[in-house]
């Protein structure tokens, strides 16, 4: 049985860190709840920064035609823009 090794898992789970920067893709489809922190998270585990973008679709569409054109542009500048960082 799971369970147990699932309960076990996330009672030491501990967070580590992540010392860089981090592009963070999200849906446009779906920006999660009002007031709601659009790092989903990530902030508080990332020490550099966190951007975010947002690509149409919901978290599915966005991986398929059309929507899946603009992720790939997207994700080609963000890889552009962290070599030129370097």
């Amino acid at each position: 049985d799971n369970t147990w090794s699932r309960i076990g898992a996330l009672q030491n789970y501990a967070t580590v860190s992540y010392p860089g920067n981090v592009v963070l893709f999200r849906s446009a489809d779906d920006p999660g709840p009002p007031g709601g922190d659009e790092t989903m998270g990530w902030k508080e585990i990332v020490d550099g920064s966190v951007e975010v973008v947002f690509v149409p679709g919901d978290h599915e569409s966005m991986f398929h035609r059309p929507n899946v054109h603009v992720l790939s542009e997207r994700f080609r500048q963000a890889l552009q823009s962290g070599e030129s960082n370097e």
